[in-house]
């Protein structure tokens, strides 16, 4: 089960869906923002003939349900601003998965700097050692911050970080169950470094 909170217009479930290969994939796309949820319904229904099933879910994430104020961009900049006029519905990435019963493999999470309050609302998955991948590079302390939280809510992760883009956009941090780790790696030989605590 893939959880993509941050879904935007489906690029991420779109690529997931070109990788997996088999019968019991399960992804949950959460996004806030109406004109890219209907793109990434879209997308959804163009995936779910290949057997995968994809639950679309219009709201952002936080660490717990409820609304919450929403600066709508109808772009992959649309943010929470808690003092906005609008407000959307938000949900915890746990309270998502309760609801539709599954338990989580990877959590991504590129919620535009609301990371750390999504993870909040993702302890039980995090507790049972889900993967995760985390934008760091919204707000510069995020990049500690961020790696520190996780280390304090799940102390056997092993932590990678890459950045897919340049100047430091796109920026992930990767906190993988012991198992799932990759073996220690120089920068040039796959752009990621190890991060022990």
């Amino acid at each position: 089960v893939f959880v993509d909170c941050g879904a935007y217009n489906g690029d991420s479930v779109a690529a997931f869906a070109a990788w997996h290969r088999g019968p019991d994939a399960h992804v949950v796309a959460i996004e806030p923002d109406p004109a890219s949820f209907a793109a990434l319904e879209r997308v959804a229904a163009s995936i779910r003939p290949r057997g995968i099933a994809v639950s679309c879910v219009n709201a952002a994430v936080g660490e717990t349900s409820g609304r919450i104020g929403f600066q709508s961009l109808n772009n992959e900049a649309s943010h929470i601003a808690r003092d906005a006029e609008t407000t959307v519905a938000m949900v915890s990435v746990d309270a998502a998965l309760a609801d539709l019963g599954l338990t989580a493999s990877l959590v991504k999470y590129d919620v535009e700097g609301f990371e750390r309050e999504a993870i909040a609302g993702t302890r039980d998955s995090i507790g049972s050692g889900s993967a995760l991948a985390v934008s760091v590079y919204h707000q510069a302390h995020d990049l500690w911050e961020i790696l520190l939280l996780l280390h304090s809510m799940q102390p056997d992760y092993v932590f990678h970080l890459r950045e897919h883009g340049p100047d430091g956009i796109d920026t992930d941090l990767y906190a993988l169950p012991k198992h799932l780790a990759i073996p220690a790696c120089s920068s040039h030989d796959m752009g990621s470094e190890n991060l022990p605590l």
